[in-house]
């Protein structure tokens, strides 16, 4: 074995950088001239990274000088990993307790949804339609025009044990809403619903109560019944709305212009807290399978809503704000997958021959690979470029002398 180069923290006599005498588990940074040290499992920084991001760094070997000029073909890299992805996670947070997700994106006068926490499709009746003009995110919102036009999901029995409030008694409904005409006087603008024949399960409306207007929650069966905020809406301005009922104790009300990049002026405009009427969370016999959104599922006339609706959720079991300080305006596109962005990461190896790269090979996993041919030399050196914890590089003239090393 006489062409084997081995890097190994252990194995002093190929652990320094080249040009620089330092320890053997030492790594330099080439982006921002750190230093970097690993224990064989985790690689770890003299300083702190701000952006919470590993950087990578690149260890070389000492040049290795072999008895006899041979030509290095085979190649193995030990790591911990062989790629990965760090940064933000971005999106919904909050995706698995997730129920009702509908976004409304797809073409210009579309009449088929799909909501996507539970690929349930949503049922478009009158004029319900998807309108690419006006959105608060994605490519479209739904177009209602306040005469029988709504979407409805549902109805099956997952429907129904999906929607319905547990025990704990917490969940938040939420979306963007932009209003085409305000309601006229006593009348009622359901933006979201979910009810029987019989009960108001609950639902969430805009109110004209004597010319004073309500963002107004009923969470039915005589627990917060009618139970509002004074807003000030407009038309032709989309808005944030939230309404949260906490763990059967309070309901908690949200309303913030949002001007398609987030909230404008205060972000804590009418955050409200409601004491509670009533007793306990409803039963499952309370809930019908369906989830109407524009106008009340038991068909009640003249509620419907006027405008564009946008990005709704139902997060069933979390309260999504839990303070004041917590009041943002999320983002009006919700994945169901959490994409990560940031930086990828890879292990890069590289073989030099008399101080010249021969080579370069992003390694995916611990198999040996081959190595270019057509070259002889008594001189190599190995580097490695990566974040991600490498723990022995070794090289030969051939697979089998890798396997017998």
């Amino acid at each position: 074995m006489a062409g084997l180069i081995v890097f190994d923290p252990d194995n002093e006599e190929v652990g320094l950088s080249t040009g620089d005498d330092v320890a053997v588990n030492t790594y330099l940074d080439i982006q921002n001239d750190n230093l970097y040290f690993t224990d064989g499992l985790s690689i770890y920084s003299w300083d702190n990274d701000p952006d919470g991001y590993r950087q990578t760094y690149t260890w070389r070997s000492g040049e290795i000088r072999m008895p006899s000029p041979v030509n290095m073909g085979a190649a193995i890299v030990e790591a911990e990993l062989y790629a990965e992805t760090i940064g933000e996670v971005i999106g919904d947070p909050y995706i698995a307790d997730v129920v009702l997700c509908a976004g409304f994106d797809g073409i210009n006068l579309a009449t088929a949804y799909t909501e996507v926490a539970r690929d349930e499709p949503g049922v478009f009746l009158g004029n319900a339609q998807l309108n690419t003009t006006v959105k608060a995110g994605g490519t479209a919102s739904l177009l209602l025009d306040g005469t029988g036009d709504v979407v409805q999901f549902g109805p099956d029995a997952a429907s129904a044990a999906a929607y319905t409030i547990g025990a704990a008694g917490t969940a938040t409904v939420e979306g963007f809403v932009n209003l085409s005409q305000l309601p006229s006087a006593s009348q009622r603008m359901a933006i979201i619903a979910h009810d029987s024949a019989d009960v108001a399960s609950f639902f969430v409306e805009i109110y004209n109560n004597a010319g004073t207007y309500q963002l107004r929650a009923d969470f039915g069966n005589g627990n917060f019944t009618n139970t509002a905020i004074t807003i000030t809406p407009s038309i032709n301005q989309w808005y944030h709305f939230a309404v949260q009922f906490v763990a059967n104790s309070f309901m908690e009300f949200m309303w913030t212009e949002y001007n398609g990049v987030g909230s404008i002026g205060a972000a804590m405009t009418n955050y409200a807290f409601i004491a509670k009427q009533g007793s306990g969370p409803q039963t499952p016999d309370d809930f019908g399978p369906i989830m109407t959104i524009g106008g009340r599922t038991d068909g009640t006339v003249g509620r419907e809503f006027n405008g564009r609706i946008d990005s709704i959720r139902f997060t069933n079991g979390t309260r999504r704000y839990t303070t004041v300080g917590n009041r943002l305006v999320p983002d009006p596109v919700y994945p169901k997958v959490l994409p990560v962005v940031g930086e990828d990461y890879d292990v890069i190896f590289r073989l030099y021959s008399e101080g010249v790269l021969k080579h370069t090979q992003t390694v995916v996993n611990d198999e040996p690979f081959r190595l270019p041919g057509g070259y002889l030399s008594n001189i190599y050196s190995v580097e490695i470029e990566s974040a991600l914890p490498v723990n022995r590089v070794s090289v030969a003239e051939n697979i089998f002398e890798l396997a017998e090393g």
